[in-house]
C-alpha cells in the first residue's frame, strides 16, 4: 500500500491511516488538546460572526440610504424637468397671445 501512495504525491502520507489497525487514529491526550483548543476558539468563532452580523447590516443600512438619496436626487431632477417643460409652455402660450394681438 505505501508503495503505491509513494508513486503518488498529492498524497500526504502522514495522514494516511490503516485501515485494519484497531487502535485509534488520534490519541486521548490529542483529543483533550482538540476539546481545549475547541473551546477557546469558541468565543473568537462567535465574536468574529457576531462581527460580520454588523458588518452587514451596517453595509445593507448603507444601501438603504444610498437608495434614498438615489431616489431623492431622481425626485429632484423630474420636478425641475418638470418645471422647465411648465415655463416652456408659458412661453408658448405668451407667443401664441402675442401673434393673435399682433393680426
Amino acid at each position: 500500500m505505501e508503495e503505491i501512495l509513494s508513486q503518488n504525491k498529492a498524497i500526504n502520507l502522514d495522514y494516511v491511516t490503516d485501515l485494519t489497525s484497531d487502535s485509534p487514529s488520534t490519541s486521548d491526550s490529542e483529543n483533550s488538546n482538540n476539546k481545549e483548543n475547541y473551546k477557546t476558539d469558541e468565543p473568537q468563532k462567535k465574536k468574529r460572526k457576531s462581527t460580520e452580523i454588523e458588518d452587514i447590516s451596517g453595509l445593507i443600512a448603507a444601501m438603504g440610504e444610498s437608495r434614498d438619496r438615489f431616489y431623492e436626487k431622481k425626485l429632484d431632477l423630474e420636478e425641475q424637468r418638470l418645471r422647465a417643460e411648465n415655463e416652456k409652455i408659458k412661453l408658448e402660450l405668451e407667443m401664441l397671445k402675442f401673434y393673435k394681438n399682433n393680426e
